[in-house]
């Protein structure tokens, strides 16, 4: 059986991996806890009470912003990006802009609707957004990828840096940040984790 990490829908930074826990949901749990810390000092800085708004996505005549349809790509390619020999668990990688207006409007973060994760030119999904969550000057979104059995995604977007990670059957993938506005788009291998298959 093909090993699957998939986010807990009841809370960020709380992974399970379907068949064994390995260091991928471990890492991502990490850098959940460690957006959240952030959150909350923004919050004490700015004088707010630091506290989080956790609400499920709005119902299709909210007023609040609507994530961009399918068909509009969050990514855009900005040159390739080599294996690097120490990190053998990265099956291919990319180097890519994200287009944070399909999320991020003038009335707040996008609170429902759709978003097209290009994530390579051969695999590109449609995330449902399900979950929001604001703490601060932080949001992070969840949900489900439509017609993929199992798909989730979850995104977070703090202290002006974006981070992604997108999991189904049909692979595992992370976007996190490079240097000012460019980002890596990995697809994880999973069979070289330890308990990984062969």
């Amino acid at each position: 059986m093909a090993r699957r990490l998939c986010l807990n829908p009841r809370g960020m930074g709380e992974w399970r991996d379907v068949d064994r826990g390995v260091g991928t949901g471990r890492r991502w749990g990490l850098l959940f806890a460690a957006v959240a810390v952030l959150a909350a000092c923004s919050g004490a800085a700015d004088g707010s009470s630091g506290g989080s708004s956790v609400r499920p996505a709005a119902g299709g005549t909210g007023s609040g912003p609507v994530a961009a349809g399918p068909g509009e790509g969050l990514f855009v390619a900005a040159g390739e990006s080599p294996l690097r020999p120490s990190e053998p668990q990265v099956a291919r990688a990319r180097l890519v802009r994200v287009e944070l207006g399909q999320l991020l409007g003038p009335e707040g973060p996008a609170d429902r609707g759709s978003v097209t994760f290009n994530l390579f030119p051969d695999a590109t999904v449609t995330g449902v957004i399900e979950h929001v969550e604001t703490s601060g000057d932080s949001v992070s979104w969840s949900g489900r990828l439509d017609g993929v059995e199992l798909g989730t995604f979850s995104m977070v977007h703090t202290a002006g840096v974006f981070m992604a990670h997108v999991a189904s059957p049909r692979g595992v993938y992370e976007v996190t940040v490079v240097d000012g506005d460019r980002y890596r788009v990995v697809q994880i291998d999973q069979t070289k984790f330890p308990g990984g298959r062969d």
